[in-house]
Formats: structure tokens, sequence, C-alpha cells
């Protein structure tokens, strides 16, 4: 694996080395007294007079002067994204380093996952084991203001959609974010080509953000829609996820009635967040009726279905975190909470302010 990840050596940097690999596992430089002459540009080989044993080099410190070592792990698994990329390999060799780089990563619990295809061949994406959505996302159905948005496969081969009725009322995001996450001003920029305007015209902004707090059903949610861009937006800026509002998470197009007995529980969710490496984030607000029938008694089946769906869907890869009604109920309190929770959210998925999408 080491020998064609680290060869040839691109011209200009290291020169033409040639390391070969000891079957003690270090490499070694032919023609090179130490270990130091290999980075420095003025250094020559010893002439054929001046025979010297090949320096013996660990892997840590070859690629620690590389300056691989002080790499963060979004950038070096970019890396490893990109020498399987399509573009860069061909079939056969791209299965190899696939396999060959997910022998070494699985010891620090990652794998190169394929999430979707491109010019007929898998497209990899580094992610950690056991932890997110797999699958690419295609469509997001959100930010709905009226009744169910009627929906047909137009293609399904490759499963595309169409909504026929209630289109106004809702929206379809169909760009799939090229690194997972969806941000803000992705969301914006999308909304903007929609419009055929500037994207960064705050009356766009303004206009865009109105429309998805039209779609909130309660004050909660608006509670915590409002708070989440006063208190974050100054902080992240562009780079600030996107909280997308009244998502189909599951979508069924009959109704409850024509069912009978629903086949999917709880198509809509309050919330949803798209962040890297495949993390997918359900926010819940929960008001009387997800414990309580009609009347306001106690119903202990409506939150039994209610919590063997989180399971269900929490084994698909996806985050649920709820919060009580109950909770909005303490305006001097309720700001604190929501702040408390999103730093910790994005702390515990290393969420940074500036994030290097280079």
């Amino acid at each position: 694996t080491l020998r064609e990840f680290f060869t040839p050596v691109t011209p200009g940097t290291l020169g033409s080395l040639l390391l070969e690999i000891g079957k003690d596992g270090y490499l070694y430089q032919e023609g090179f007294s130490d270990f130091s002459s290999l980075f420095s540009p003025r250094s020559t080989p010893k002439t054929a007079q001046q025979p010297v044993q090949p320096t013996r080099i660990s892997v840590r410190d070859y690629l620690q002067k590389l300056g691989l070592i002080e790499w963060p792990d979004e950038r070096f698994c970019l890396l490893l994204e990109r020498l399987v990329d399509p573009e860069v390999q061909q079939a056969d060799i791209q299965q190899k380093f696939v396999g060959q780089f997910n022998n070494l990563l699985r010891h620090d619990a990652y794998e190169l996952r394929s999430e979707g295809l491109q010019g007929g061949l898998p497209l990899y994406k580094a992610r950690r084991i056991g932890a997110g959505v797999a699958g690419v996302p295609k469509y997001i159905i959100f930010a709905s203001t009226g009744p169910k948005p009627d929906i047909v496969i137009d293609d399904a081969v490759n499963m595309n959609i169409r909504v026929v009725r209630y289109s106004v009322q809702c929206l379809v995001y169909d760009q799939p974010p090229p690194s997972g996450d969806l941000t803000w001003q992705m969301l914006l920029e999308w909304w903007g080509g929609m419009k055929n305007t500037d994207p960064n015209d705050p009356d766009i902004r303004r206009d865009f953000g109105l429309r998805l707090r039209e779609s909130l059903q309660s004050e909660p949610e608006r509670i915590l829609f409002d708070t989440y861009f006063k208190e974050f937006r100054p902080k992240f800026g562009t780079n600030l996820p996107a909280l997308l509002p009244q998502v189909y998470l599951h979508y069924d197009p009959r109704n409850r009635s024509e069912r009978g007995k629903p086949v999917l529980a709880r198509q809509r969710m309050d919330f949803l967040m798209l962040l890297r490496n495949a993390v997918r984030i359900v926010i819940e607000i929960d008001g009387i009726q997800h414990y309580a029938d009609n009347g306001g008694q106690a119903a202990p089946h409506r939150y039994a279905e209610m919590v063997a769906e989180d399971r269900r869907i929490r084994l698909l890869g996806y985050e649920v975190y709820r919060f009580g009604g109950a909770e909005f109920i303490n305006m001097a309190e309720v700001s604190k909470t929501i702040v408390t929770f999103f730093e910790e959210l994005f702390e515990h998925h290393n969420i940074s302010k500036k994030i290097d999408r280079s």
C-alpha cells in the first residue's frame, strides 16, 4: 500500500526519489547518507566512489517531513477521497486502493464508503464506521405550508420525483451537498438560482427566511428557529448549518384514512440538519399531541408509537433530539436552553465556525 501511495514522487518536491520498503516495515532510500538530505534541495547524491548504506526511514518520519502528520483529519480524508475518485483512477485500481485504504482506516474507525456514482464508477467518501446515514440525499421536501404534496415518480429507474399538486406550498431542494453537509449559504444560493437573483441580496435573504418561518406549526418551533439564527448566524456566517423546517423524512402517497393502519409513522419532522460525515440530525418539539389524546388524557399508545419510530430511524443512522413543550414556557430560560444545545451539538460533531472547503 505504501509503495503505491508514495511512488512515483512528484518531481520538484522530493526529486526522483525511489523509496523501498524493507522486510522490517521501514522505508529505505538508496544513495543518501542521512535522512535530512532527503528534504534538502541543495543535497546531492553520493558518487559511485563513495558508496553508502541505504538510509532507514520510519514511515512516521517520512509522513512528518511531508507535513501529512500535521494535517487535520478533514483534509487527510479529502486526500484519500481524491485518490480514489473516478476522475483519476480506473475501476480496477480504484477498488484496489479502496480495499487497501480501508484496511488501514478501520483501525481509527473510519472507512471509504460508496455514496453515489460518477461516470459509472462508485464515488467514495471517508466516513466514521457505524456513524451517519448511508446514501446521498437526492431530494429534500421541506417547509410545507399546506396539504401534503402530491408526488409521483417521474422516472422509476433513476427515482426522479415530481410534485403534481401543492407544489407551491412546499420546497424541494434537489442539489446533493458535495461534502455531505448543507449550509445556510448553500440553501440561499439554491433559492437565489430559482429566483434568478443574487442570493446575497439582503431582501432575498429576508424573504427566504420569512418563507421558511411560514411553515412553522407552533410558537415553540418559531422560538427555536428564531433563536438559532439570531444567536448563531453572526458567529458562523456562511458556514452556518442549515436548519430545515417541516421536512418529509418519510413519505406515503396515501392518507392515513386510505391506509387504515399507517405504514409509516410521523412522516414530517419538525427540523432536519445535514452535517458532514453523513450525519443527519432530527429535532422534534413535543407538544401534548405526542403523549395525549384529543381530550388531553394520557395516551400511552401514542407515546409508544413515537419511541418505536425513534428507535427505527436511529438504527438507520439518524440522530434524534427532542424538546419538551414545557421547556418553552419560561421565556427567560428557553433561549439559554436552545443556545446550549446547539453549542454542545456543534462541539460534539466538530462543527467549526470556519470550514475549509478547499
